[in-house]
């Protein structure tokens, strides 16, 4: 999340916003003003970034880390460098997802390659296909008979979607995917697929907002 090219430039944030969004609690209330411009892990943090910690495992990366601000619960507190300012949580990774979908909250959700916002005029749809409201359709897709897309999926450029294929919401087909069957019911949402024969492999994003839960791998 250091790299600024994967993500728009979240607008500027300080650190009392933050505490206010996640309900941590700031340790050293004269820093509430800092500002925070973007997310990292412990070793790519800089001054300005926001991370968190939460396992003994990266201990020494805690030690050695640049951050402006680092989210810890109050049995690491003590362990966190003086010049990073603390804030205290619960559950630290749990808070970081949130502060992360809130500056990131564009890359939750599927976006057209070519920019388009609707259904592409070159696009083939089969008059039998149902498309809920917010369906995007890049150029030259096709899409075959009794064909069901969820609601925020995009169908990118060229993708072909076979007869009787189900596709769930807030999906991302690849340019020139082919679907020729229907994919598992635990991929059938917010999954992103490519490839000829297409593949599954669930979006960043989503994996770090489901994983929130029990996980704590730094991301």
């Amino acid at each position: 999340m250091a790299q600024p090219i994967f993500f728009e430039r979240p607008a500027l944030s300080t650190l009392a916003d933050i505490a206010a969004l996640t309900k941590a609690n700031l340790v050293d209330a004269s820093r509430a003003g800092q500002k925070v411009t973007g997310l990292a892990s412990l070793d790519e943090a800089g001054p300005m970034h926001l991370t968190f910690f939460d396992n003994l495992k990266y201990a020494a990366q805690l030690a050695s880390t640049k951050a402006g601000a680092c989210l810890v619960s109050a049995r690491f507190e003590a362990s966190v460098p003086a010049h990073v300012a603390v804030l205290r949580a619960a559950q630290p990774f749990r808070e970081f997802v949130k502060v992360a979908r809130q500056f990131h909250g564009d890359a939750l959700r599927p976006q057209s390659w070519v920019g388009n916002a609707g259904i592409a005029e070159s696009a083939v749809i089969d008059p039998t296909a149902h498309l809920e409201d917010g369906v995007i359709v890049d150029p030259l897709a096709v899409i075959g008979p009794h064909v069901e897309i969820g609601a925020g999926t995009v169908i990118g450029a060229g993708a072909v979607i076979g007869a009787d294929v189900k596709i769930g919401r807030d999906c991302n087909v690849g340019a020139r995917t082919a679907i020729q069957r229907s994919r598992p019911s635990s991929w059938a949402r917010s999954s992103d697929v490519g490839g000829r024969p297409a593949r599954t492999a669930m979006s960043r994003s989503l994996r770090m907002t489901r994983s929130a839960i029990s996980s704590t791998a730094p991301i």
